[in-house]
Order: structure tokens, then sequence, then C-alpha cells
């Protein structure tokens, strides 16, 4: 199985936001983390960040640029809308990229959709 969290319920992202803003923490390995923003008209869009487990709390500022469409997904406008976003998934897929196929325990403190620069 593959380890997954995701948002329960349509998220309505003001307009003008450029970012998600993150605070992560993995505590049993490092964890190869993808979030994948899901687009109305179904467009996935994906960015990966590492989350080391060496017991402090990492933060990750991602603008809307630094995720791009996934492969098998498609986009008649070909780009990221914000405001279009309806579910954000957490998925490790850490044992596709070697680490322990055991468990693992991320913990998530925020997650913040931002407007503006940091």
């Amino acid at each position: 199985p593959m380890p997954m969290l995701v948002s329960q319920s349509p998220l309505s992202i003001a307009s003008g936001a450029t970012r998600l803003l993150l605070r992560l923490r993995a505590v049993d390995h490092l964890a190869h983390l993808t979030i994948v923003l899901k687009e109305a008209g179904g467009a996935q869009y994906e960015s990966r960040v590492q989350v080391p487990a060496n017991g402090t709390w990492s933060h990750y500022d991602i603008a809307w640029n630094q995720f791009t469409l996934q492969p098998n997904s498609r986009d008649p406008n070909g780009r990221l809308d914000p405001n279009q976003i309806t579910n954000i998934l957490f998925i490790d897929i850490g044992g596709f990229m070697g680490e322990p196929e055991t468990s693992n325990h991320l913990l998530v403190d925020h997650v913040i959709i931002m407007r503006g620069s940091p």
C-alpha cells in the first residue's frame, strides 16, 4: 500500500494565491513526498520534496510554478489554475525510492495557501 493523505473537502483557493507553505516532520525514515494538486476539471499537478527524519520540523515554500503537470494528466490550458484546485494529496513514495518498506509517520503541522512573496 502507498501511504497517502488527502484533503477531505473541496478547497476554495483565493484569487491571487501564489504558493503553498508546509511544515512537516518525518519520524521513522526519510519521506519522499509527492504533493499533488487536483483541478476541478481533473488535471493533476505535482511537486516533490524530501522530508528528513532528523527529529526537527522542516519548512517548505512551494510556488505554483514549481508544480508540473503529471505525465498521465491533461489540461486544456496547460497551466495550473489555483482557483480550480479542489484537492491536495500527500503521497510518500519512499518505497519506490529505496527507503525501507516499513511504516513511516509523517507529521503535518501546517498547510498554508499564501498570497504574494514569502
